[in-house]
């Protein structure tokens, strides 16, 4: 059968998805997964062959391919062109684009290469040349890996967000906007989606974004930014946001008159603006554009990061916080909406997500599963679904477990493989696997088809009983994280409602189910799931049903039973800087290396060989 359509995103957090002729995701996975290397950038060469793969499709099958971000390669900007495009995992392996070393002159030396083509490095290009060098340079590949008659979408970064989020939300009507750092020159967009049809109602430029001055405080305190923007949302509780509010407020704020961000920006003659640039360039302390340079500058003159690090980030987050949801009510209120409908990195922030489920009048408020770049494969995929189906609804998901399974024979092969290992067959692991929680068992889980998106929602997952606090510290340690939030809960959702303050009321209930949302904890179940509440009162709940996991229910609904307890940590089974692991292969290393006690694998029970 043809009429398939492949998603795929080339920037960082390349993906692959891929959809049949209804507009249903049949397979979708992230290149890091299998690469191995964290948020892969570039050219999904890999996810591309795994999702075909799951399908049972040949590349002929393929009848649309829909890219995401019109201008994601340069003319000018040979060495990183080649950088996404290439195959050679060591040769990648080397280089953080997105967080280049200070004085580190491999990525400089080689972004500031002579450029050796009609273009020169001095030329400003228009953004049509640059869209159609990026669609040629993309076509070009498709066809050297095989691809053959197909019909190339290329599909603008933040509708990719829209569409990917509204066609997955459930509802028909809604108000939708995505935040991000930056794409296509843009870090948000507004739109009204109605009747399987979406419009633009208002768009702002990444000039000044609410995005990147997230991830200029996360960078400014030694973490990487499009990477560590969770550890800011964690130590936010640990900090007095009032204290350095004021200072933050320079360089974002929500205009409802212009409806644009804005920022306090230096007047500069051109000739002063060219030296500051100069200088920033020579030290490797050039950041992208004047916002993100300025801003860099005044932290390093005004704060240290090691004693004003709380306070810096909890007045980020109070201010991501405020300006969201400045513009979401404004928007609100010349477009009125009960369902509000979200998706951009800066929606990985559960607690700005919780703040917009609290507007008053907001009923229902949905969050793509996957919500950062990863997520723009499949809204390029249903974009050129709904431009070949007017009108229409796609057909709704009823999970996002759109990644590889593997059956019991695939894992029993890799069991006998390894060496230093002991197993046996379960005839009943949900059972099993509550006792072994029960009895303080740190338990690593993989079963059926893994997860699409940044959130392990139990079929990668490492589990784990709740009531030992010091658990955030020697688990952690365990797997080489540093980390200021809690682990988060996965929890039963027959006892949800007893355990998440106004869980049954609250706009994001459906939203629990894929841990893209906080709620404030009941308090007497606070200490109870002590390693699963923040200090501020919030825990990140997956709340788990039997219609998105039916096994994974299991697990709780036995648990609860044994321990009273209505939900336990889960916590993504990888080690700090790793992908979540996909493969049996992977799993079993990851036993082997101490990340976890038991591993509970297909139907079996794995331990290491201690004889």
């Amino acid at each position: 059968m043809k009429n398939y359509i492949l998603g795929i995103h080339c920037g960082h957090d390349a993906t692959a998805v891929l959809m049949d002729s209804f507009g249903k995701v049949i397979a979708g996975v992230a290149e890091e997964r299998i690469s191995r290397l964290k948020y892969h950038a570039g050219f999904p060469y890999l996810s591309i062959k795994e999702v075909l793969r799951i399908g049972g499709v040949e590349m002929s099958d393929i009848t649309h391919i829909s890219s995401s971000s019109k201008r994601i390669f340069y003319p000018t900007s040979l060495w990183y062109n080649e950088y996404m495009m290439s195959e050679d995992l060591e040769y990648k392996a080397k280089y953080d684009i997105s967080n280049p070393k200070k004085n580190d002159s491999s990525v400089f030396e080689n972004l500031m290469k002579p450029i050796k083509s009609k273009f020169t490095s001095s030329q400003v290009l228009s953004n049509k040349e640059v869209e159609n060098f990026s669609r040629k340079l993309i076509e070009s590949k498709l066809i050297e890996i095989g691809f053959k008659d197909f019909k190339l979408d290329i599909v603008e970064h933040h509708q990719t967000h829209a569409t990917g989020a509204f066609f997955h939300s459930g509802v028909e009507n809604a108000l939708i906007l995505t935040l991000d750092g930056s794409g296509d020159g843009l870090c948000a967009s507004i739109s009204i989606g109605k009747n399987g049809e979406i419009e633009r109602i208002a768009s702002i430029s990444s000039d000044c974004s609410l995005g990147r001055v997230y991830s200029e405080i996360t960078r400014f305190l030694g973490f990487k930014r499009n990477r560590h923007e969770g550890k800011i949302t964690g130590l936010a509780a640990y900090g007095n946001a009032d204290r350095l509010y004021n200072h933050l407020t320079k360089f974002i704020r929500f205009n409802p008159e212009t409806e644009n961000f804005e920022w306090d920006e230096p007047v500069d003659s051109r000739f002063v603006r060219k030296i500051k640039t100069v200088k920033r360039i020579l030290v490797d302390e050039s950041y992208g554009n004047p916002h993100m340079n300025f801003m860099n500058t005044y932290l390093k003159e005004n704060f240290d990061a090691k004693i004003d690090g709380n306070d810096l980030s909890a007045a980020v987050q109070k201010i991501t916080e405020d300006v969201t949801v400045d513009l979401v009510k404004h928007f609100l209120k010349k477009f009125p909406n009960k369902n509000i409908v979200l998706a951009g990195g800066v929606f990985a922030n559960v607690k700005v997500n919780q703040k917009v489920g609290e507007i008053d009048g907001v009923e229902y408020v949905y969050i793509h599963q996957n919500m950062g770049d990863g997520g723009c494969a499949t809204g390029a995929a249903l974009e050129s679904w709904s431009i070949l189906n007017r009108g229409k609804i796609p057909e709704l998901p009823n999970d996002v477990y759109y990644g590889p399974s593997y059956t019991d024979k695939e894992i029993l092969e890799e069991l006998e493989k390894t060496e230093g290992i002991v197993w046996e067959k379960s005839e009943n692991i949900e059972i099993n696997v509550a006792k072994l929680i029960h009895e303080n068992v740190i338990v690593g889980r993989f079963y059926g088809r893994m997860e699409y998106g940044p959130r392990s929602l139990g079929n990668r997952s490492i589990l784990a009983k709740t009531t030992d606090k010091t658990i955030n510290d020697w688990l952690n340690k365990r797997l080489n994280r540093t980390e200021f939030m809690p682990f988060a809960p996965a929890i039963y959702d027959q006892q949800a409602a007893s355990v998440l303050i106004n869980y049954n009321e609250s706009s994001t209930k459906y939203a629990s189910e894929f841990m893209t949302v906080t709620y404030d904890v009941v308090d007497k179940w606070v200490d109870v799931l002590q390693a699963a509440v923040h200090v501020d009162g919030t825990a990140r709940p997956q709340v788990v049903t039997a219609t998105n996991n039916p096994e994974f229910h299991k697990i709780l609904a036995h648990y609860y039973e044994l321990s009273g307890i209505p939900g336990v940590i889960n916590t993504s089974f990888n080690s700090h800087e790793e992908p979540i692991v996909m493969t049996p292969i992977h799993a079993i290393r990851s036993l082997l290396q101490g990340t976890v006690d038991v591993l509970a694998i297909g139907n079996y029970l794995v331990k290491k060989n201690t004889k």
